[in-house]
């Protein structure tokens, strides 16, 4: 009975010494940052998750959010160097990548993920995308599809003039469409909304949908919705540095692609569901659209925003193009 005992002591101990090994026997231990905070980052999660399940455990992946190794406007660089292996970043926040703006969504563009991935994945976008980040050491991975990018704010805006008569925090092309129209804006860090928007700083904020504001509590302080799309749906993006792109093998690269696609439209199935959802609960009775006239000089006044992007450089021109060709083919532009 005794040498049983033992025995048994003995086999637990070669068990959990094996169940240790192979929780530490990753070939690859990798470093993933979102530039999201904890409350937005579940597919973030669920990516690094089903890389793990999928690669059989050849593959560790460890996440971080919001600025937790680095910032988010250094992202970019940081993959570069090996100091991130994955990164979801927004092309705002990189002044680096020029083109950041054009793939992130310029105004009054794709109106739905449908037409987003008509022109990533069958008009030939996510190449030249692709193109754009080689200069930077890493790969692309492809587009992450986001939130609508709605407006919020203090007071209900049901035309541009009344969005002329508050202060709205926008930025890059969103922006510069507004302020063409006399529309005033400002650019505050996400962080950096809510207080702004208590203090009367600002009476709008321009950054994502509904789901997000409820993320950061902001109906409580900003209750009015416009449902006028500004472009649906935002898009980021997904790239893993050319340093540990080469060490994969071609199996986890298929492994860690395939992941990085289904995270896409994981985090926009929860961002519509949310639409569909917050905006009946926290935004009920206060979401308000703009009159077609208004919704067609915010078009004409983003397509001289399109024009400015698409002369700064060739590679601009042929996004810009792409984008164009795929209007015409939805009708929206003649």
């Amino acid at each position: 009975m005794k040498c049983m005992k033992c025995f048994a002591v003995l086999m637990t101990f070669v068990f959990l010494s094996m169940s240790v090994c192979s929780a530490s026997a990753a070939e690859f231990n990798l470093k993933f940052q979102t530039y999201v905070p904890p409350a937005l980052a579940g597919a973030n999660e669920r990516m690094a998750k089903e890389i793990e399940e999928m690669s059989g455990g050849r593959i560790k992946v460890t996440l971080f959010t919001s600025s937790e190794l680095v910032s988010s406007s250094d992202t970019l660089k940081a993959c570069r160097s090996g100091i991130v292996d994955i990164a979801m970043g927004s092309g705002y926040h990189f002044s680096e990548l020029k083109s950041g703006a054009i793939q992130a969504g310029m105004p009054m563009t794709w109106a739905s993920p449908v037409e987003a991935e008509v022109l990533w994945e069958k008009m030939g976008f996510r190449e030249l995308v692709a193109k754009s980040f080689e200069p930077f050491g890493v790969h692309y991975l492809g587009p992450v599809l986001l939130s609508p990018y709605a407006i919020t704010t203090k007071t209900p805006v049901r035309s541009l003039d009344d969005l002329r008569k508050i202060k709205i925090r926008a930025t890059s092309g969103p922006a510069k469409m507004f302020q063409k129209l006399g529309i005033n804006t400002v650019y505050l860090k996400s962080e950096e909304m809510y207080l702004a928007l208590t203090t009367g700083q600002i009476d709008g904020v321009l950054w994502g949908g509904a789901a997000d504001y409820d993320s950061m509590n902001f109906p409580e302080v900003s209750p009015w919705y416009c449902n006028t799309y500004i472009v649906n749906p935002i898009v980021d993006s997904l790239f893993i540095s050319n340093k540990t792109w080469e060490k994969l093998p071609d199996d986890l690269k298929a492994i860690v692609e395939s992941a990085a696609h289904r995270s896409s439209w994981d985090y926009l199935a929860w961002a519509m569901y949310g639409e569909y959802q917050i905006l009946d609960q926290k935004y009920k009775d206060k979401v308000t659209s703009l009159p077609e006239a208004d919704v067609l000089k915010l078009t004409e006044a983003a397509q001289v925003i399109w024009e400015e992007e698409a002369a700064k450089d060739p590679l601009h021109k042929e996004m810009v193009d792409k984008i164009k060709e795929l209007l015409r083919e939805v009708g929206r532009l003649k």
